[in-house]
């Protein structure tokens, strides 16, 4: 029996699934068997064609949260941000989002702009809304003071994916970009060019932020280069006393946000990149295009795929152990880098 015309709905009343059942002429029951496609009722297919039509006439908007919860989930996931002025973030959150539509699911997100605590507070929200899981961006500035929510999450059984830190490892999956790779990458670039002084920028960051660090420095003194370490808080002191400056030194930064601190104080002095030294920086970022930077791509939107890939994994039911897992770096190689003399 066909379903007769809607009647024109007035005000901004949503439709439910009683509208839906009254124009079909079924149950509220067998409406929602229908709609949250369920095969094993025994509705016929007569008349879930009939419910099927009835909603689409009506313009019938499911409430997926209320049957994920009735499932025992909200079909929400949570990504925590330190920072979205980065393209290096905003393409992690992208790669999320594109896994998540894919599982269906709805992504929120959090920026733990202002350290660890502001994170922690986040976090709190995002579980006190019932989010399925959390993927966990860190960076070195929201490093500090995680510990204690890192534990915490652990001992709660909370489902968490860090990214662009392994230090917690052994408690949840971690993925990274092969920064020992990325490291080495940089120092044998510049070693090809030969220069007498390197100067690599030093912070204290993520466990990333080390591994590159620690393999530039390292394969840079295995080949004999002379390395100056400076730390890029002290940058401003840098004058034209300092015994590299007028030498054209190879400048190495940790980050291409790094490098461009020490470009302003480099250029402060009337030095000139790519004539009176060569910089690279690390990331890939909207800024290194911007100032022609050789750098590092970590190729974030795979990493965000990755993580969030693995996070539906757990959701699913994974139980295997926490894995660290290393996405592949490619060195980008542009006009910073030359050696002009």
């Amino acid at each position: 029996m066909p379903i007769s015309s809607p009647q024109l709905r007035t005000g901004t009343k949503r439709t439910t699934t009683r509208d839906v059942a009254a124009m079909a002429g079924v149950s509220q029951t067998t409406v929602s068997i229908v709609l949250n496609d369920r095969n094993d009722l025994g509705i016929s297919p007569k008349t879930r064609e009939r419910v099927m039509q009835a909603a689409e006439q009506l313009g019938y908007r499911s409430n997926k949260l209320a049957a994920q919860v009735f499932r025992g989930r909200t079909g929400i996931i949570g990504l925590v941000l330190p920072d979205v002025t980065s393209s290096f973030f905003t393409e992690i959150m992208r790669g999320v989002r594109s896994v998540a539509h894919d599982n269906d699911y709805l992504s929120v997100y959090a920026y733990a702009k202002s350290g660890a605590a502001h994170g922690w507070a986040e976090i709190e929200r995002m579980l006190e809304h019932r989010v399925d899981g959390i993927i966990c961006v860190v960076d070195r500035f929201t490093l500090p003071g995680r510990a204690k929510w890192v534990d915490e999450l652990y001992q709660e059984g909370v489902q968490i994916v860090m990214v662009d830190d392994s230090s917690y490892a052994d408690k949840f999956d971690c993925f990274v970009s092969n920064d020992l790779e990325g490291g080495r990458l940089i120092a044998q670039h510049l070693l090809a060019s030969e220069y007498d002084d390197y100067v690599l920028f030093r912070v204290q960051g993520t466990s990333t932020v080390n591994d590159r660090l620690q393999s530039t420095l390292a394969t840079l003194r295995d080949a004999g280069a002379t390395v100056h370490v400076e730390e890029l808080a002290d940058v401003a002191k840098i004058g034209l006393q300092t015994p590299w400056v007028s030498r054209r030194p190879a400048c190495i930064a940790l980050t291409d946000y790094d490098a461009e601190q020490v470009i302003d104080q480099l250029s402060k002095l009337g030095l000139e990149n790519p004539r009176d030294y060569c910089i690279v920086g690390y990331g890939n970022t909207e800024l290194a295009r911007g100032l022609k930077l050789t750098t590092v791509d970590q190729k974030p939107f795979e990493i965000g795929v990755q993580s969030a890939t693995c996070l539906f994994g757990r959701l699913k039911g994974s139980t295997s152990p926490p894995k660290e897992c290393l996405n592949p770096v490619e060195l980008v190689v542009r006009r910073s880098s030359e050696r002009t003399r």
